[in-house]
C-alpha cells in the first residue's frame, strides 16, 4: 500500500474533504422513520461509500502503475458512447414528469443497453423489465414514494 501522488492525491483528499462534509451533515438529519428511511438514510450510505472509495484512491489500493506518456484519450467509439449515455441522460430527466419515472426508466436502461453497448435483445428486455419492477416495488409499493407518474399513471 502506497500514498498516491500527483493530483489523484488532491482529487482523493478532495473527496474525502467532500464526503466527510456530507456525513457531518447527514449525522443530523433522521436516519429511520417508522418502516422507511427517512432524510438522512441516503446522505449517511453515500458519504460512507465516498468515504471508502476516496480513502483507496488516496492510498492507491488496487492501483496499476499508471504510465507517464500523457493522457490517454477516448476512441471515436468511445466518445460516441459517453455522449449517447449523456444525452439519454439528460432526455431521461426532461422525459420523466412526462411519461412517468416509470417508462423514463425503461426506456432509459433499453436505449443504454441496446444502443449504447450493443447487447443482446432478450437479455437487456429481461434485465431493463426486471430492474423497472424492482424500482417499482421498492419506491412506490414499499416506501411509498411519490415518483412522478406521467401521462401513463404508472
Amino acid at each position: 500500500m502506497r500514498l498516491a501522488t500527483g493530483m489523484p492525491r488532491y482529487i482523493a483528499l478532495a473527496m474525502l474533504l467532500i464526503y466527510a462534509g456530507l456525513l457531518f451533515a447527514g449525522i443530523d438529519l433522521v436516519y429511520w422513520d417508522g418502516y422507511a428511511p427517512a432524510s438522512g438514510f441516503a446522505p449517511v450510505w453515500v458519504a460512507i461509500s465516498g468515504l471508502i472509495l476516496a480513502t483507496l484512491m488516496l492510498f492507491d489500493i488496487g492501483a496499476e502503475p499508471v504510465l507517464e506518456d500523457g493522457p490517454i484519450l477516448p476512441s471515436r467509439e468511445e466518445f460516441r458512447r459517453v455522449v449517447l449515455a449523456l444525452a439519454a441522460l439528460w432526455l431521461f430527466v426532461v422525459a420523466a414528469p412526462f411519461l412517468g419515472m416509470i417508462p423514463a426508466a425503461l426506456a432509459l436502461m433499453l436505449f443504454l443497453l441496446l444502443v449504447v453497448l450493443g447487447r443482446p435483445l432478450l437479455p437487456s428486455l429481461l434485465t431493463a423489465f426486471v430492474t423497472d419492477g424492482l424500482i417499482y416495488l421498492i419506491f412506490i409499493h414499499w416506501l411509498n414514494v411519490q415518483l412522478p407518474r406521467g401521462i401513463f399513471g404508472i
